[in-house]
């Protein structure tokens, strides 16, 4: 995907319509239109990559947080895939990822905005290795269509098991995780 066609250009882009971050990875969001189909959950009952896309995985091209991946990693690994049948492309992330990953747990908390009451800022989750007494991970949330779904409108409240997935900005000491997408009802 990242090699060069006679033009310069890189092939994923010709071919698939892809872009590519600043580091040459491929920009997943680009490819986020109605044919990526997801998020689905790889759980303790559910680790059998096989059963949760359409087509052989002897042909797709798999990534693990951004990176090249296969069947075996991701069913150890992965917590969420997303996956592209046409180009038989599977996405998935762990809690492991560096700048992106996913973490899966129990709402412990949802704040809200304080100058509006109705916008939810931040989830927190209690991950399987805390216990409620802990302080949780944090997730900014930004959108209104994740913040729609954290209100009091939307689908999640405190105690819900989710999963999110998940963005990385600034450096180890000051990083910010942000909500890229959630599911949950698993």
């Amino acid at each position: 995907m990242k090699a060069k066609t006679k033009e310069g250009n890189q092939y994923g882009s010709k071919v698939f319509d892809l872009t590519y971050n600043s580091d040459g990875e491929i920009n997943t969001s680009s490819i986020l239109d109605n044919s990526l189909k997801g998020p689905k959950i790889l759980d303790n009952d559910s680790r059998n990559l096989k059963s949760l896309v359409p087509f052989s995985l002897k042909d797709a091209t798999m990534f693990l947080n951004g990176e090249a991946s296969d069947e075996s990693e991701i069913n150890d690994y992965a917590t969420v895939i997303y996956y592209h049948e046409e180009t038989k492309m599977i996405f998935a992330y762990s809690n492991g990822g560096e700048n992106k990953g996913a973490t899966e747990g129990r709402i412990k908390a949802i704040y809200y905005d304080s100058s509006d009451p109705f916008t939810p800022v931040k989830v927190v989750l209690n991950t399987d290795y805390q216990d409620n007494g802990g302080e949780g991970d944090e997730f900014q949330i930004s959108g209104s269509e994740l913040q729609y779904l954290f209100s009091v409108y939307g689908e999640f409240e405190v105690d819900d098991k989710i999963a999110i997935v998940w963005e990385k900005s600034g450096s180890d000491e000051n990083a910010t995780y942000t909500v890229v997408d959630v599911v949950g009802d698993y």
